[in-house]
C-alpha cells in the first residue's frame, strides 16, 4: 500500500469512528473517545514502565515519542511521566482529532508524520520511543524495517525503544476473502470510504516481520528483551514486544535536523 493509500484509509477510518480504529475492541465500535477510552491508554503505559523499572532499572529522563498515536490514548499518559511527548501518525484526520481532544494536556504535541522515516526529527531526541499496535498497521514490510531502524536514530544514547510487532502473519489472515476484496478495491481506487463501509478492520493491512529481522534493525541498539503478547487477539498473528536501548554513546557523525 502506497503512503498516500494508507493515508487515505486512516483518514477514513477515523470519520467512521476513531476510538474502534485504534483498539478495534467491541467496546468501542458506538463509542467516542471518552474516559474508559483515555484510561485504559494510562493502565497500558503504567504496566510498560512498571515492567521497565522493574527489569531494567530507572527510567531514563527527557522527551518520549509515541509513534502511530491515533488518538493520543497513550501520549495522554505519558505526558505525566515525562517533560515533553510527540504523538507522531500518519492520519491527518487523527491527529486533528488529538489535537482537540488533548488540548487541555501540559507537555503534549501532535504531528502527522508523512514519510516513510522520522526526518522530520532530530537525532537522538527521545528519552522513551513507544510505538504500540501501530507498526503492524504498516506496509510494506520495507517502511517497518526503516521506521524501526529510525526509532534507534532518534533515541538518546541510553534511551528506551519499546515497540509492538507481530512476528508473521498467517495466510488464512492473509487470504481472507473480506481482506482480499478490501484489497481489491484499494488497487482499484475505490474511495477510501466506502472500503471501509463495506470492510472495517479488514481496510486495514496487517503485517509482521520475523524476529531475525528485527534482531538486525535494531542495530547497534542493545535488544534487552523479547516479550510474547496478546496485542493481535490472534494465534495466527503472533505478537511479540521488543525492548532495547540505545547506545549509550552518541553516535559519530550524528545530525540535528
Amino acid at each position: 500500500m502506497s503512503l498516500r493509500r494508507e493515508q487515505a484509509i486512516w483518514d477514513a477510518l477515523a470519520d467512521a469512528n476513531a476510538a474502534w480504529a485504534v483498539r478495534t475492541r467491541p467496546e468501542h465500535i458506538d463509542a467516542l473517545a471518552g474516559p474508559a477510552f483515555f484510561a485504559s491508554g494510562a493502565e497500558e503505559v503504567e504496566r510498560v514502565l512498571a515492567y521497565l523499572v522493574e527489569h531494567f532499572g530507572p527510567l531514563p529522563a527527557g522527551e518520549a515519542l509515541d509513534f502511530g498515536c491515533g488518538l493520543g490514548r497513550l501520549s495522554r499518559a505519558l505526558a505525566s511521566r515525562y517533560d515533553r511527548v510527540l504523538g507522531l501518525d500518519v492520519s491527518p484526520a487523527m491527529i486533528a482529532r488529538a489535537r482537540s481532544l488533548n488540548e487541555h494536556v501540559e507537555h503534549c504535541s501532535f504531528a502527522v508524520n508523512a514519510t516513510r522515516d522520522l526526518r522530520q526529527l532530530a537525532d537522538s531526541r527521545f528519552a522513551l520511543v513507544l510505538s504500540l499496535i501501530a507498526l503492524q498497521h504498516v506496509s510494506p514490510p520495507r517502511a517497518i524495517r526503516s521506521y524501526i531502524r529510525e526509532f534507534v536514530r532518534v533515541a538518546q544514547p541510553g534511551g528506551l525503544i519499546v515497540f509492538q510487532l507481530p512476528t508473521r502473519v498467517a495466510w488464512r489472515i492473509r487470504l481472507h476473502p473480506r481482506t482480499l476484496a478490501a484489497r481489491a478495491e484499494q488497487l482499484l481506487g475505490r474511495p477510501p470510504a466506502r472500503i471501509v463501509a463495506r470492510y472495517g478492520g479488514r481496510a486495514m493491512a496487517l503485517s509482521g516481520l520475523p524476529e531475525r529481522v528485527v534482531r538486525a534493525r535494531l542495530a547497534p541498539a542493545e535488544l534487552l528483551a523479547v516479550v510474547p503478547d496478546r496485542r493481535t487477539g490472534s494465534d495466527a498473528a503472533p505478537s511479540v514486544t521488543y525492548v532495547a536501548r540505545a547506545p549509550r554513546a552518541a553516535r559519530p557523525g550524528a545530525a540535528s535536523p
